[in-house]
Order: C-alpha cells, then structure tokens, then sequence
C-alpha cells in the first residue's frame, strides 16, 4: 500500500541522511512521486481488472470470475507496472552520478 511504501522510503532517507547530507527538497519530492505512482498504477491495474472483468460478462459476480480477472490483470499489467517501476527507480539511482550535490541528493531522496 502507499503508506506502507512512504513510511519505507522515508525510513531509507532517513537513515542515508545520517551518512550523507540530503537536499531539504528531497523528502517533498519523494513524496510528490510516490502519491503520483501510487495513483497511477492504480488506475492502470483497476482499468485492467474492469476490462477482464467486462469479458466475464455477467458471470462476472461470481467469485471464480473474480479471480480469473484478478489473475489475468495481474499477469498482463503486473509485469508493465514492475518494469515500470524498475526503471523509475534506475532513473533515480543514476542521479547520483551527477557532481551537483543538489542533483545527487535527489536521487538518494526519490
């Protein structure tokens, strides 16, 4: 859930910020994006889940009809949204290549 991936993310920081100075800008941002992600993903997995649950048709109510739509939503959009995810996160750890500390700390923040 999304708290659960705040509160770990924040606990990351703030543990890297004992070792390294971060940017005061970082703990928002972090913020911004993890609320954006969790909003996005959402919707593209709920939008998945509608339209395999559209196929169903009106067997759709049944429990079984149900978790064909949730497994065929997670097999489809799940692998999008990990790869997604994976390379949001590999955007961020190459912000730490960059000799600007402002730059850098932005990617050990997000």
């Amino acid at each position: 859930t999304m708290a659960t991936s705040l509160s770990g993310s924040f606990g990351i920081v703030a543990l890297v910020a004992r070792v390294t100075p971060i940017n005061t800008v970082a703990p928002s941002l972090m913020m911004s994006i993890l609320i954006a992600m969790a909003f996005d993903y959402a919707l593209f997995l709920l939008t998945r889940f509608k339209e395999e649950s559209r196929r169903a048709g009106d067997t759709a109510t049944s429990l079984a009809a149900v978790e064909a739509a949730v497994e065929a939503t997670l097999s489809a959009a799940g692998m999008t949204v990990l790869v997604s995810g994976s390379t949001l996160m590999a955007s961020f750890l190459a912000l730490l290549a960059f000799p600007a500390a402002i730059i850098s700390s932005l990617g050990l923040g997000c």
